[in-house]
């Protein structure tokens, strides 16, 4: 609060909350015992905004912007703008950033987080089913997949370039202040059956490469002929998603009783839990009734200097995958 007067506090926060009732294409209104929502079809402000009671320097307000999801480009409490020819007599180009100085309880988030992701599935569902090339359709969208396996019977290692459907989704973006939102996000993303499906398979085959040496091993591991394609078959997650690194460990074929355990955690890259992880360990309990099935990746996570993370949410088909 550099540079405001306490005085003007209240004023501003009315300010917001009468920004995000007018502008946010959808409120979730928690100020009475019962939740309510009301979506926006004309909003300007492509957020979803929560509004409720909440303390801040001492005083209590009936009424503060709680929390804000971004849904596709827009994201939590940014200014947001709109084309000059599609403004209305009278109306600014221009809807202000609001002030991120509340957040949402223990008791308001579970209140409001079943129909959040609840939400957040809906509205990917209708924005997938009406692209052209659909997750729904008969021609789905095929993205350029990498596959590398060793082949045991020709002693070879093999990178191959294949187009195949996967499930896209929706992108929607929260404050990292919002911890209890981050951490569902991140418990869930851990959780994922086409997260453990890929780092379990990373992770046999990343010991099927070290195999041959288990016995008699006397050399140092990254020498090993091996640990190079094991790293080349890392690069897509260290660029993306390095905190998914260290949860390849969880799937290693016996645990911390195989013999190369130390090497796969150098390897790894693992000093201990990770901050995404550490998130995802303190979500709330009964994540996944609260949830209810949603699935999600990380797309721009905490290690940017951005003040909010991105997230994808795929259309309920994608569990086929």
């Amino acid at each position: 609060m550099i540079g405001i007067s306490p005085e003007r506090v209240p004023l501003l926060v009315i300010k917001d909350v009468e920004t995000v009732r007018k502008e946010a294409r959808f409120v979730f209104d928690i100020c009475s015992p019962r939740l309510e929502i009301f979506p926006n079809p004309s909003g300007r402000l492509g957020v979803i905004a929560v509004v409720g009671p909440s303390e801040f320097g001492g005083r209590t307000y009936r009424e503060t912007d709680l929390c804000e999801v971004g849904i596709g480009v827009s994201r939590p409490y940014h200014r947001s703008g709109k084309p000059m020819q599609l403004l209305q007599l009278g109306e600014k180009t221009e809807i202000p950033r609001r002030r991120k100085w509340f957040t949402l309880s223990k008791a308001q988030y579970l209140a409001v987080a079943p129909a959040l992701f609840e939400l957040l599935q809906r509205l990917t569902i209708e924005k997938v089913f009406s692209w052209k090339h659909g997750f729904f359709s008969d021609d789905p969208y095929l993205v350029r997949t990498e596959r590398n396996y060793w082949s045991r019977h020709q002693r070879k290692f093999f990178h191959l370039v294949t187009w195949k459907p996967q499930p896209s989704g929706v992108r929607f973006s929260v404050s990292k202040k919002d911890k209890l939102l981050l951490s569902d996000i991140y418990w869930v993303e851990f959780d994922s059956p086409m997260a453990k499906r890929r780092l379990s398979g990373l992770a046999k085959y990343i010991d099927l490469l070290a195999s041959p040496y288990k016995k008699g091993f006397q050399r140092r591991f990254s020498t090993l002929k091996g640990v190079a394609e094991a790293e080349i078959s890392l690069t897509w997650l260290r660029r993306r998603a390095p905190y998914l690194l260290p949860e390849i460990l969880r799937f290693i074929p016996k645990g911390e009783k195989n013999p190369f355990w130390s090497c796969y955690a150098e390897l790894l890259n693992y000093k201990g839990e990770t901050d995404e992880r550490e998130l995802a360990n303190s979500a709330l309990a009964n994540s996944e009734d609260r949830l209810n099935g949603v699935l999600l990746r990380v797309t721009t996570g905490l290690d940017t200097k951005r003040d909010y993370i991105v997230f994808e949410v795929s259309p309920l088909s994608a569990r086929d995958f």
